[in-house]
């Protein structure tokens, strides 16, 4: 059997290590190459599940976007009706429609803005003034001063021409009076004593007796505390600036007066309302002694 050589032996041995060198380095390479698959895997898994996300987010916005719409349409709706133009004669500007808000809120829109404004429009032909001939009327004479009542040059008088310029005005006068009443007295001629002294007309009646204030003044209190709505202290604001100065109490002791005086009034309301068939309590028109069927109470 023929022998190897020395340099034979050293080549062997050297291509034997490195087939484990390099079959070592495949065995890693092929444990990294698995570990990188499924880190591969891995990624992918993480971008399917964030490309649903981001659909979901898109369909979400869009959701969104379409309800903001809807609510700032419902917002220009509730603005058009508490700050909007609006009479018994005219129609709502912007239609209930809950399926195209948007729609309605941009028709609104449009009809507001090709719509007029109310009242006379400018450049139309006028109405003319009208004749307030209802009311009463005082004629006011006004003359020139005595100074230019002659002729500048020579100073002869001038002669009053017949008739007058007229113009006319509406004036609004408010007023406080302080009515003294004189009773004129009477004594009898005669001897027949049949009446027993001197007479006098009656006293002037009033709301309240010995009361200051007339009835005529108690009625206008009552117009504005009641029907305009003016509470007291305005009130007496307004007195004072016409020149009367009146206390608070003088007013509520009177109104209180007045409130024992309707009594009567207000009693036989109830009792007419209590002698009705049908008791109407509220506004809902509930007839509570009706006989309906199905109905309770």
């Amino acid at each position: 059997m023929a022998t190897e050589s020395p340099d034979t032996h050293r080549e062997l041995v050297e291509l034997r290590r490195q087939i484990n060198y390099w079959r070592a380095q495949h065995t890693r390479a092929v444990e990294r190459e698995t570990v990188w698959k499924e880190k591969a895997q891995e990624l992918q898994q993480l971008v399917r599940q964030q490309k649903v996300q981001i659909t979901e987010l898109i369909q979400q916005n869009e959701t969104l976007t379409q309800q903001i719409q809807a609510l700032k349409a419902k917002v220009a709706q509730l603005q058009q009706q508490l700050f909007g133009r609006k009479s018994e004669q005219t129609k709502d500007l912007v239609p209930e429609n809950h399926d195209g808000d948007q729609e309605a809120c941009n028709a609104s829109e449009a009809t507001s803005e090709s719509k007029n404004n109310r009242g006379k429009q400018p450049g139309s032909k006028g109405y003319g003034r009208r004749r307030r001939s209802g009311l009463p009327t005082e004629e006011i004479l006004h003359e020139l001063p005595k100074a230019e009542q002659c002729c500048p040059g020579c100073g002869k008088p001038c002669s009053v021409f017949p008739g007058s310029e007229d113009s006319e005005e509406i004036h609004w006068e408010v007023r406080l009076v302080r009515r003294i009443h004189k009773r004129t007295p009477y004594r009898p001629t005669c001897n027949c004593r049949a009446v027993p002294g001197i007479m006098t007309a009656p006293p002037v009646p009033k709301l309240i007796p010995k009361g200051t204030f007339s009835c005529g003044f108690w009625v206008h209190l009552l117009l504005e505390k009641f029907l305009f709505q003016r509470p007291l202290y305005r009130v007496r604001q307004v007195l004072a600036l016409e020149g009367l100065s009146v206390s608070q109490g003088t007013l509520t002791g009177g109104l209180k007066r007045i409130g024992e005086l309707r009594q009567p009034l207000y009693t036989g309301i109830l009792e007419r309302s209590r002698a009705a068939d049908p008791w109407h309590m509220d506004e809902t028109r509930w007839m509570v002694f009706a006989e309906m069927e199905g109905k309770v109470g």
